[in-house]
């Protein structure tokens, strides 16, 4: 993901050709992501003087004060130079910090991101971007879906026969004894 911001606004736009705003951006529960920063002045990519420092937090929305971020790089990989020139953030979301908000299993948390960058002590810090944090779907423990067993069959004899889920073995049920007094009966494992 490539996130553009205008170093006149410190605002963050959708791309170059296109500078609308960035309302939010969407990530993930549990993944890594490699956020790239490209910085922008009238709509062109601008390399930052050597030495330049970043980084770039996540907290829960509306809460500045805390001294938790939910996800936090505290230093970037620059690539690139001049119109090529990228800044290159690792960030975790398999934290503690972002569990614990999943705890009651919602389906997203609102968050806020800040890129903030340092050059010969003269920090800046981008505006505000709003971000939804999605729950995830895959957790890594659920197991590899296999063919369902069926639990109800019909027997070459005719019977009617039950899979016990438990033993791993099918039985047939059968109705036996006299009129009157007729009961059901279950036999023993049968062969496969």
């Amino acid at each position: 993901m490539t996130l553009y911001i205008d170093l006149d606004t410190r605002a963050f736009i959708e791309t170059p050709q296109f500078p609308r705003s960035l309302v939010s951006i969407d990530l993930k529960r549990g993944d890594a992501n490699q956020i790239s920063v490209a910085f922008l002045r009238n709509g062109i990519v601008q390399e930052l003087p050597d030495g330049t420092t970043g980084k770039f937090g996540i907290k829960v929305r509306d809460r500045y004060a805390s001294n938790s971020f939910l996800a936090f790089a505290g230093s970037w990989n620059k690539s690139g130079t001049g119109e090529g020139a990228r800044y290159a953030f690792d960030l975790n979301l398999d934290t503690a910090e972002v569990s614990a908000e999943f705890i009651s299993s919602p389906a997203s948390i609102n968050a806020m991101a800040e890129v903030e960058w340092e050059t010969g002590g003269l920090r800046t810090s981008s505006s505000t971007l709003a971000v939804v944090i999605q729950n995830d779907v895959i957790r890594g423990l659920e197991g590899i879906p296999t063919t369902a067993t069926p639990f109800v069959r019909t027997g070459g004899d005719g019977t009617l026969q039950f899979f016990n889920s438990t033993t791993g073995a099918w039985h047939s049920l059968s109705v036996v004894g006299a009129a009157g007094q007729e009961t059901l009966e279950i036999s023993a494992a049968l062969a496969p």
